[in-house]
């Protein structure tokens, strides 16, 4: 979505100027099984921190050194207590989780977002992109400081402007005839929604 590249463009501008601040990113795609549950987000979010440290980061190789000789699965709670010591080494973490509603097991989920909210790091700032469902909504409405509806009349005006000019000025669309192009403007703002 157009809005949340742009919100991610302006974090990483601001974590560029600020020392010790890093910006993690997870898009959960229901079509990827690798991008959908708890611990490809955790492992991911980890994986990221990490490559924003000059060295190999201490809550890595703690967690490196903690695990038997030959193991390749790390239990869920490791992996956790690794992200959390990895967000004390920074200033500011910044986690953005895009498409929220993408994934296979939203309630848990949801249950790791609440978790790191009980760390009740001043530092940790957490930025959550959905569809509205009530089962999200109710689980962040405690969590959330700010909520801001992206499907409203602003942003439909948005679409249709981005849909008309795409269909006057990109050569392929442009050819054809007017009516033509009518039909698939209005097909395709019909059921748009913010979508």
């Amino acid at each position: 979505m157009r809005d949340s590249s742009t919100v991610i463009e302006q974090l990483i501008r601001y974590c560029q100027q600020s020392p010790r601040t890093a910006l993690t990113y997870f898009y959960f795609d229901f079509n990827d099984t690798g991008k959908r549950d708890t611990t490809s987000l955790i492992r991911s979010l980890i994986t990221q921190l990490s490559a924003q440290c000059d060295t190999i980061p201490l809550p890595l190789l703690e967690l490196y050194n903690s695990q038997p000789t030959g193991t390749k699965v790390i239990d869920e709670e490791s992996l956790l207590g690794t992200l959390r010591n990895l967000v004390l080494t920074f200033h500011k973490v910044y986690i953005v989780l895009d498409a929220l509603d993408e994934s296979v097991d939203l309630e848990e989920i949801l249950n790791f977002i609440n978790s790191i909210h009980t760390w009740d790091l001043s530092r940790l700032h957490i930025l959550v992109t959905s569809r509205q469902l009530a089962e999200i909504e109710e689980s962040l409405t405690n969590l959330a400081i700010e909520k801001i509806c992206l499907q409203d009349t602003e942003m439909n005006e948005d679409i249709i402007l981005y849909v008309a000019d795409k269909l006057e000025n990109d050569k392929s669309l442009s050819k054809f005839p007017p009516d033509i192009r009518y039909q698939i403007q209005r097909k395709l703002l019909d059921g748009q929604d913010g979508m």
